[in-house]
């Protein structure tokens, strides 16, 4: 795919701080993202046992959140809840899951959802997908987040393991997205943008984090955004989710690069029938 480099690229403060300015907040934040990841190095700096600053995926987690519980009948297990299989019958009823942005929902479209990423085969042969610790729930399932400003958005989340290590997958359907500015990002190793026929705008980011020891953390971004303002994002790193509470999910970077590069990534937020 032939996507012209915006050069015009500035260091800003924080990822999407600038870049989503007025967006109303959402349910999963680049720049939240980004806010915790420094928490995390932070932490780690001071203790002298740094091992991972990192563009944290987006979404929310499937942990019980807020300190609370599950209402009765909702189960919640090691990290998160269990859900059905991916292959479940639409048909089936919805199943929630608990996590710190509140309650998420296995519908009959995020089941539909699931099987066109699936049905893509975008994962590369050999990579294992698993529940991330953090996270928690089916991998590379779609949960619809049904409260807060991004209510009715959907959200699937893995970790993938290769030989060199493993990494993450995080694929967004937003009903509101203004889109990322090459400019307002920091530290970006490369930053393009091409608008399609159809008036959507491509977005392919890929991101290098604060220094920290150890293998070298990177994150591609690729964001679709549609004339109507819906998206799709998907996002890979070279780190795992398999951190706890303390540390916002985030552990360290494993592999010299991301188990999915933005090839893969332009086709999978180009998919048919990934919409709302």
């Amino acid at each position: 795919m032939n996507i012209d480099d915006n050069a015009d690229h500035r260091w800003a403060n924080t990822l999407l701080d600038r870049a989503v300015g007025t967006e109303p907040e959402l349910g999963f934040r680049a720049e939240d993202v980004l806010a915790r990841a420094r928490r995390q190095v932070a932490r780690r700096r001071a203790a002298l046992t740094g091992a991972l600053t990192a563009t944290a995926v987006l979404g929310t987690g499937l942990l019980v959140g807020h300190g609370g519980s599950p209402p009765s009948g909702v189960e919640a297990g090691n990290g998160g809840s269990t859900v059905p299989s991916p292959v479940a019958p639409s048909s089936a009823a919805p199943t929630t899951v608990y996590g710190v942005e509140g309650p998420l929902v296995l519908d009959a479209h995020g089941r539909a959802l699931t099987a066109k990423l699936a049905d893509a085969h975008l994962i590369p042969p050999g990579v294992k997908e698993s529940t991330d610790k953090y996270y928690g729930g089916e991998p590379l399932v779609f949960y619809k987040l049904i409260n807060g400003q991004n209510v009715n958005s959907y959200v699937a989340q893995a970790t993938l393991t290769d030989s060199h290590g493993a990494g993450h997958l995080v694929v967004q359907l937003l009903k509101y997205q203004r889109g990322i500015n090459c400019v307002a990002v920091e530290n970006p190793q490369a930053c393009r943008v091409q608008t399609l026929p159809d008036g959507s705008r491509i977005t392919v980011l890929r991101y290098t984090p604060e220094p920290s020891p150890g293998e070298p953390t990177i994150q591609w971004i690729v964001e679709l955004v549609r004339p109507d303002g819906t998206a799709v994002d998907a996002m890979s790193g070279n780190w795992s989710m398999d951190g706890d509470k303390n540390t916002g999910g985030i552990d360290h970077a494993t592999g010299a690069e991301p188990p999915l590069n933005d090839d893969a990534l332009v086709r999978l937020v180009q998919l048919p029938g990934l919409t709302l």
